[in-house]
């Protein structure tokens, strides 16, 4: 069975399947778990995924995970998720009400300040430079076992149906999308941790900010991450509740990953939300595909140019975008691409596809899939 690469037609958002005779993985989900599945049923014929990736914590990519790991109809081997969650995971799990009082009171500190934040997305922007993990202590492992242990039997009740009613005394000065922002995300990073656990699935956590390494598998010879490095222990220095979460849904933070299933040039460069301006090398070649990062949004501009400029050949790139119907998007710099193809072009007339590619001994080829149509 040759390799093959499948760009899911999720609506909103990210779900991209990679795989080969031995290896598949999923990477991000999209924004629904009912969608997801319908679309892993008709796109792979196996009822298991070795791995299933979350670059990060935006609604568009973590949600359909959740409501994968919730459903259990596909068997899941491992589940890699970002190494920053780590260091405020037990307050999350244990003790939840207390995390989002936290919250509340960081929200009212910016206001008190003056510091004007509408979103989590703003106030990561202003946390870039912020080091989330100058040291280690406990195993996460452990750590990860004796939270769910204290958590379990808890009510289930959803955060946001609690602290809807702490914000009353803040609701003259909250900025409620910002508040809101906050419990959606705490709810996500709560829920894929603590399913993952119940499935007695094998978690493994990927950092983008400090390198020890340790574990390697077989996985990892074909999926391997490329802005990050895997971490067992807990950061033993703590952001503030807020910071925490507004660093969780850092498009710049998104776990990148390289599907390479074979030692010639047929790889698969999964840019998630990244614009790519960070340090760390990427093994370009001729012919590969890169996902639009971010869904081809012209923010994201940096990483069309780093292509052209460390690209042997970079209008041999083909590049896949997935997305719902934003009148900005795509950006002019993704429509500048020689070879690009959409799971929905703009205007929206056309229709959904999955974007479908094989691997041969020349390099990829498409599978029932046009190119891009966006104007």
């Amino acid at each position: 069975m040759p390799s093959s690469f499948v760009a899911l037609p999720v609506g909103q958002g990210d779900a991209f399947l990679v795989s080969n005779t031995d290896f598949s993985a999923l990477v991000d989900g999209g924004h629904s778990g009912r969608t997801l599945l319908q679309l892993l049923s008709k796109h792979r014929r196996s009822r298991a995924l070795n791995v299933v990736a979350c670059t990060h914590n935006d609604a568009d990519h973590a949600e359909g995970l959740i409501g994968l790991l919730a459903s259990q109809e596909i068997k899941v081997c491992e589940v890699w998720l970002p190494g920053q969650w780590t260091t405020r995971l037990r307050d999350l799990l244990v003790a939840p009400e207390a995390f989002m009082l936290e919250v509340l009171h960081d929200i009212d500190t910016l206001s008190s300040e003056d510091i004007r934040m509408d979103s989590l997305s703003d106030l990561a922007d202003r946390l870039e430079n912020v080091e989330t993990v100058p040291g280690e202590s406990s195993p996460i492992v452990q750590v990860l076992d004796e939270a769910v242990e204290a958590s379990t039997g808890r009510p289930t009740r959803l955060l946001r149906h609690i602290t809807s009613w702490w914000a009353f005394p803040f609701h003259h000065r909250t900025p409620l999308r910002l508040f809101w922002e906050a419990i959606d995300a705490t709810e996500r990073i709560r829920k894929l941790a603590y399913l993952a656990w119940q499935r007695a699935v094998a978690v493994r956590w990927f950092d983008v900010t400090y390198s020890p390494a340790t574990i390697t598998t077989d996985a990892t010879k074909l999926l391997v991450p490329v802005n990050a490095k895997e971490i067992v222990r807990i950061s033993s220095y703590k952001l503030s509740a807020l910071q925490f979460l507004a660093l969780s849904v850092s498009n710049k933070r998104s776990l990148c990953f390289e599907f390479r299933p074979t030692p010639e040039k047929v790889s698969v460069l999964l840019t998630a939300d990244s614009d790519l301006n960070f340090k760390d090398p990427i093994n370009w070649s001729s012919g590969m595909i890169v996902t639009a990062p971010h869904h081809g949004s012209e923010a994201n501009v940096s990483a069309y140019d780093r292509a052209s400029q460390e690209c042997p050949s970079p209008q041999s790139i083909l590049w896949v975008r997935s997305d719902g119907r934003f009148r900005s998007r795509p950006g002019a710099a993704f429509l500048q691409q020689i070879k690009r193809y959409c799971t929905r072009c703009r205007p929206y007339g056309h229709g959904e596809q999955a974007v479908h590619f094989t691997s041969t001994a020349a390099g990829w080829i498409t599978r029932r899939t046009k190119p891009c149509r966006c104007v």
